[in-house]
């Protein structure tokens, strides 16, 4: 049977502003801000001027022109320096009739044409709210510049063209499609806006959150939906947007892990590759499961102590949480797309979790992690191919248009299955192909990297080793153990140039980052020829000294068999609860047999073997 949440939020009231019919007259009405925040915003804004007040350096993001513009509406800060903000605005869109991109808006001011059309949104954001909520602080000149650049970015906004599965970007359009309609008098793009909010949650329904569990996009998510469930015009808009949001908080709610300050599980797109940080930790700060007085890390906008975090801050209930948190260990598998092998599985327990997807998301994904107890501070395993060089993730190049810059990896074929604690996965990838996750000219080397934290102790076929750097022998069994988590790690198969064996490396060469690693090299030059690894992980807890020695020994006599030639892959291990085994076709990307994996009946969210129903319609405390 589903777990339902309650309803302890009913009769709770909900602040909504109905923007339709305002027009040109009283903004509507926005929750007060504290002396201190108003401070706070003055401060920063203050700074911010010196950068702004003159020409934009080529490098001007337009984004924070309307951050700026919101700040300073909402927290009275020199109302004429709006004006030159919004000047400045008119000179990033795009205003020919003519254009594919008519009203969208260049990211950066040294650009000639929009290549990021997702400026649009990100501008829009800010600028509906502005308009909705402070359009009376503006000066008349302002207010002018403001309402042209809105109604130009409508045409912008219709003309992007969103996939339901590209999560936070559609969830963004849909507020935009809304305020911008309700604020400005256009009903059929407010039309639009509540459409599509029910097409993503059906799809959802089918598919699961395709963008999932990312730091950072998954903050963007509960930024757009928080603005629909409180500011949406439309009582059947604003339940949809809290029946969403439990979609949302249900999956951080069962991938949190306290002891690491951070979600767990896989991630589609994370910018942190060591400890797995971003802007949704806020919301989750915000709802009491991190401690207030720890700071969240590699946040792109300002939270705390803004205009833009008062309007859409929205904390679930208390309910939600423990409906889909039970106490530790617990087993959480969530699907994120239509394929079968598109699931997450994530072993939570008391002092680790273990987590993989069954497939690659992007160059910025973690499809297989683990993360262990001490802090937020602390690595968390990564397993990815590398390209650059840069196994720690700290030569962030560019990516895509404008100031974007992103440590990226490459993108080979993954599968993998998972059963508890215990993951088996294959990663294969041809340097001819296309799509290998960043440009062929950045393509230095080829590794397969499995990042740690810097751990305890290592032990090499049962016998402890100094924390150096050690070649691993062919067919090793290793065991890293931090605190009482061991992990035990056997290479099943490490193949490069046409298909050789490649050497395997234990390297503590990340102490700066506090993290160490185990290197596949398959290639020291830029690859030619396609190469594959194998891994077989196994985790266990609560171990002493004699506890750690049983697990490596035990994992050293479970039977694994690896066959077929470098193209067709068969794999058999003895898993702990059950046989895992693949069958790959690495050359097509083609997963023939995938078995022994976590029970599966195919809901969208299922915690030790329970689905996860979302309410409809819940109101929830702020």
């Amino acid at each position: 049977m589903p777990i339902h949440h309650s309803s302890a939020a009913a009769g709770l009231l909900i602040l909504v502003a109905l923007m339709v019919g305002h027009g040109e007259g009283a903004a509507a009405v926005a929750p007060a801000l504290d002396p201190a925040t108003i401070t706070a915003i003055g401060e920063h804004l203050d700074r911010n001027w010196k950068e702004l007040e003159g020409e934009p350096k080529p490098t001007q993001g337009v984004r924070e022109l309307f951050e700026c513009a919101l700040e300073a509406a909402g927290s009275g800060w020199h109302p004429e320096r709006v004006e030159h903000l919004y000047s400045l605005a008119t000179r990033y869109q795009d205003r020919d009739p003519t254009s594919k991109t008519q009203g969208n808006l260049h990211w950066i001011f040294s650009e000639t044409a929009v290549h990021d059309t997702n400026a649009v949104e990100f501008t829009m954001q800010m600028a509906a709210l502005t308009w909705a909520f402070y359009r009376d602080r503006l000066t008349p000149a302002a207010r002018t510049l403001l309402k042209e650049l809105m109604e130009h970015a409508i045409v912008g906004v219709r003309s992007h063209q969103v996939k339901e599965a590209y999560t936070n970007i559609y969830l963004m359009k849909i507020w935009n499609c809304i305020a911008l309609g309700e604020a400005l008098e256009h009903p059929d793009l407010a039309d639009e806006g509540y459409a599509m909010l029910k097409r993503w949650l059906a799809f959802t329904a089918a598919n699961g959150v395709s963008e999932f569990l990312s730091p950072t996009y998954t903050g963007c998510d509960l930024d757009s939906l928080g603005l629909i469930a409180r500011w949406a015009g439309r009582d059947a808009g604003r339940s949809d947007a809290r029946t969403a949001l439990a979609i949302i908080w249900d999956s951080l709610a069962a991938n949190w892990f306290p002891p690491a300050e951070r979600i767990s599980g896989a991630h589609s797109r994370d910018y942190d590759y060591l400890t797995g940080h971003g802007r949704v930790e806020a919301h989750i700060q915000a709802a009491g499961w991190l401690a207030r007085g720890i700071e969240v890390p590699n946040d792109a906008m300002p939270v705390a102590g803004s205009v833009f975090w008062n309007l859409e801050q929205w904390n679930p209930p208390a309910e939600w949480r423990t409906a889909c948190a039970p106490e530790p260990p617990r087993m959480v598998v969530e699907r994120v797309g239509p394929e079968p092998w598109e699931r997450l599985v994530n072993h939570v327990g008391r002092h680790f979790s273990l987590a993989s997807a069954g497939f690659s998301y992007g160059n910025m994904d973690q499809p297989v992690t683990m993360c262990v107890d001490g802090g937020g501070k602390i690595p968390m395993m990564n397993l990815f191919m590398d390209g650059r060089g840069d196994p720690y993730g700290r030569e962030k190049i560019t990516s895509g248009s404008g100031p974007h810059h992103k440590a990226l990896h490459l993108v080979p074929f993954l599968a993998s299955v998972q059963r508890d604690a215990e993951v088996l996965v294959a990663l294969a990838i041809d340097p001819s192909g296309r799509n290998l996750g960043h440009s062929e000219e950045e393509i230095t080397q080829l590794s397969t990297e499995l990042v740690l934290p810097l751990v305890d102790a290592v032990h090499i076929n049962g016998r402890s080793m100094p924390l150096k750097d050690t070649p691993i022998p062919p067919g090793a069994v290793v065991v890293v153990v931090k605190g009482d988590v061991a992990l035990g790690i056997r290479v099943l198969q490490a193949r490069g140039d046409g298909g050789e064996a490649v050497p395997v490396t234990f390297l503590v060469d990340g102490r700066e980052h506090g993290a160490c690693r185990l290197a596949i090299q398959h290639a020291t030059g830029k690859p030619t020829v396609p190469a594959s690894a194998v891994l077989w992980l196994r985790a266990a807890e609560g171990l002493d000294e004699a506890g750690i020695a049983h697990f490596a020994s035990t994992f050293a006599a479970a039977k694994a068999t690896v066959s077929g030639s470098p193209a067709l892959l068969t794999l058999e291990v003895a898993g702990q609860s059950a046989p895992m085994g693949m069958e790959l076709d690495l050359v097509h990307g083609t997963r023939m047999r995938l078995t022994g994996g976590q029970a599966d009946d195919g809901a969208p969210l299922q915690v030790n073997g329970h689905a996860i129903a979302q309410p409809r319609g819940q109101p929830a405390s702020r």
